[in-house]
């Protein structure tokens, strides 16, 4: 990779072309602004989203350059008005420096068998075993006999 002069910045112009042969329109573009290309990235057909100019796909790709910072802006206009281009972006590195790596996707973790729960030991539940307190308004309740419960139900249901 070549050095990076102080002069000039290192940046990427990502792109999204009608087709193949627009590549050296942006290359014209980046030359005419006194850039010098460092990388080209894969150019690869994708499948849009969304319409951008009535194309629902684009190729889409990059190239990593490097240009004085004041010739920027006219670059930005020409890409702008060269209508075979749908969609670009011209961004710096936060270092000045660009490592193209490819992106990898984490590996699906196997799926485990679940495991049954160890049985716990059944307790025969009782009144006992309860808190006199109710749960929802933490007040005691009052323990009511079979007889009491008969009685209520007979009147509701009168």
């Amino acid at each position: 990779m070549p050095e990076i002069s102080e002069e000039k910045k290192q940046y990427e112009v990502s792109f999204l072309l009608r087709k193949e042969e627009d590549v050296p329109k942006v290359v014209k573009n980046l030359e005419e602004a006194g850039a010098q290309i460092i990388e080209r990235g894969k150019v690869s057909e994708i499948r849009l989203a969304y319409p951008v100019r009535k194309e629902r796909s684009a190729l889409f790709g990059y190239i990593i350059f490097e240009a004085p910072a004041e010739k920027i802006k006219g670059l930005s206009d020409r890409l702008t008005l060269d209508k075979d281009i749908l969609r670009f972006l011209i961004v710096t590195p936060a270092h000045g420096k660009i490592t193209v790596q490819p992106a990898e996707r984490p590996k699906p973790k196997e799926a485990e068998p679940e495991k049954p729960e160890k049985p716990e030991e059944l307790k025969e539940t009782t009144a006992e075993t309860f808190d006199d307190k109710s749960p929802e308004t933490g007040t005691k309740e009052k323990e009511v006999s079979s007889e009491e419960l008969d009685k209520k139900l007979e009147e509701i249901l009168k």
